[in-house]
């Protein structure tokens, strides 16, 4: 059967009335619950103290391998719990028994990041510029974080005096096309970037005159 037009099928729809049906919306998503996980309480047990307990990995267990409880009357000191129930960059709140946003330590946040010390999974900080810092960028180990090099690294020039103040150096260091490049002080200066090495200056007599970082300037 062919299809009818859109003005007939409305027609019928009108005469017939329960053909029709008015719209209702999607239903709103309910919140997911939290997560619940697994917490315990530890009394002042010590190992081998409780004939039914036993410590393992620094917590209490039972021989079947359950959480030791608190004995009756036993005052605990400590609320211990375990995230290792929660998902990535949650953790296991002592007072709810549940999984919240946030951290403890860095095993609570995905794998990239770790906790930082306001309970909150973070990119991870540079440790050094070799390891974790991108092409002509030096680490602040004191900030945490990676930043251009400042300074006039495989600068094209003609001179030393456009290289910067301090003992840097205007040479040819090789490149194809005869261009020459600064090279800057590591001796005195900051570290050199990622990709520049720290190497010995020599004169034409073999005599060292200073050390500089360099890199093949002219290499993309």
């Amino acid at each position: 059967m062919g299809r009818y037009p859109p003005t007939i099928i409305l027609a019928m729809g009108i005469v017939a009335g329960a053909l029709l049906t008015p719209a209702v919306g999607p239903a709103k998503p309910e919140s997911a619950p939290a997560t619940p996980c697994g917490k315990w309480e530890v009394s002042l047990w010590s190992p081998g103290e409780d004939g039914d307990c036993r410590f393992q990995g620094g917590l209490p267990y039972t021989h079947r391998g359950e959480w030791c409880r608190a004995p009756e009357g036993a005052e605990p000191f400590e609320l211990l719990t375990d995230s290792s129930e929660c998902p990535a960059g949650q953790f296991c709140q002592p007072a709810s028994g549940t999984c919240v946003v946030g951290c403890r330590e860095d095993g609570d946040c995905p794998a990239v990041e770790r906790c930082d010390e306001h309970g909150a999974c973070v990119d991870p900080a540079c440790r050094t510029t070799t390891l974790d810092c991108a092409v002509g960028e030096v680490c602040d180990q004191g900030a945490g974080t990676c930043h251009e090099a400042d300074g006039a690294y495989c600068r094209p020039c003609e001179f030393d005096e456009d290289c910067g103040d301090g003992a840097n150096f205007c040479l040819d260091i090789g490149a194809p096309d005869g261009q020459r490049y600064c090279l800057v002080d590591c001796e005195g200066g900051p570290e050199c970037p990622r990709a520049y090495s720290c190497v010995e200056l020599q004169d034409g007599g073999g005599s060292v005159i200073g050390e500089v970082c360099y890199a093949q300037c002219w290499v993309p």
